[in-house]
């Protein structure tokens, strides 16, 4: 009879256990974007630059990317890019997941990185203001409703600026505001934001995770556009007047319902769990006492 009524908890126990963990199952849902984070496919990524002095290599599973520019009268750089451009732009290998952004889901950055032999050359430039530049970020692009992608329709275009230099002929400043302007190219809609606050050292690797639904929320607001897609990632350097380079270990993209990253949710998950074993064992012991008397 004891034993009968032992297995009777036991089971009810357990047939809790699905309602207490589905909220948080449920939570952590994943949509990955970035086919390959970790650049071990070479297949799956495109690298290209713009006009001279440039190099982009994929190798060991690590994208290497330098700039350079001593005469400050055009930007130059190079990226590796996953997805389609508009405007019959280049065309790589497709987004594991394209996604429409409605709200439902918040999507996630994550970058390794490490900077290496930045410094400036030329000033003044050709830029505006005449500064010269150095950038590293990645941009996110994504498909207006009722426009034609491959067609001359204007784009929006979400960038991360990881570290953005500039240098007035004196000083050497970090570029923290937000941006916002048409490209010259294609009258893009463009919406640059600032992700990451340190000035890391050279040969230093860096980790920045960030949540980029705020951004991508205050570049719909301001352009007024609703449900983009998204269809291209990119990280890229650039410079006018300047000279640097940067080595990728890591780019991923993913989107989840919920405002915490899943490797968090699932840190809280093992919590849970804990506490509920230490409330299973703590009914048995009880149960037992009282089966005792």
């Amino acid at each position: 009879m004891k034993k009968d009524a032992l297995s009777l908890l036991l089971t009810s126990i357990f047939l809790a256990l699905p309602i207490f963990f589905f909220p948080f199952v449920h939570g952590i849902e994943v949509v990955q974007i970035i086919r390959d984070p970790d650049f071990e496919q070479g297949e799956a990524w495109l690298l290209r630059g713009w006009y001279s002095n440039y190099t982009h290599v994929l190798q060991n599973g690590v994208v290497y990317l330098n700039v350079s520019d001593n005469a400050g009268t055009f930007w130059v750089g190079c990226k590796a890019q996953q997805g389609s451009m508009p405007h019959g732009w280049s065309q790589a290998p497709p987004l594991q997941n394209t996604i429409t952004f409605t709200g439902d889901y918040k999507i996630f950055l994550e970058v390794k990185f490490k900077l290496g032999n930045w410094r400036f050359l030329k000033y003044p430039t050709q830029s505006e203001n005449n500064l010269s530049w150095i950038n590293f970020g990645v941009a996110f692009w994504f498909h207006r409703p009722g426009t034609v992608w491959s067609g001359n329709d204007s784009q929006m275009v979400v960038g991360a600026k990881i570290v953005w230099l500039k240098y007035n002929g004196q000083t050497v400043d970090k570029q923290t505001q937000d941006i916002y302007f048409q490209g010259d190219v294609g009258n893009d809609l463009h919406s640059l934001f600032d992700v990451y606050d340190e000035n890391p050292a050279n040969h230093d690797w860096v980790t920045v995770h960030v949540d980029m639904t705020p951004c991508i929320q205050k570049a719909m607001k301001h352009w007024n556009v609703e449900n983009p897609t998204l269809m291209n990632v990119e990280v890229y350097l650039e410079t006018i007047g300047g000279e640097g380079e940067v080595w990728i270990d890591r780019l991923n993209v993913y989107a989840a319902l919920t405002s915490e990253p899943p490797h968090s949710l699932l840190q809280n998950e093992l919590v849970y769990a804990l506490i509920l074993l230490i409330i299973i064992f703590a009914c048995i012991i009880v149960f037992k006492g009282m089966m005792g008397k």
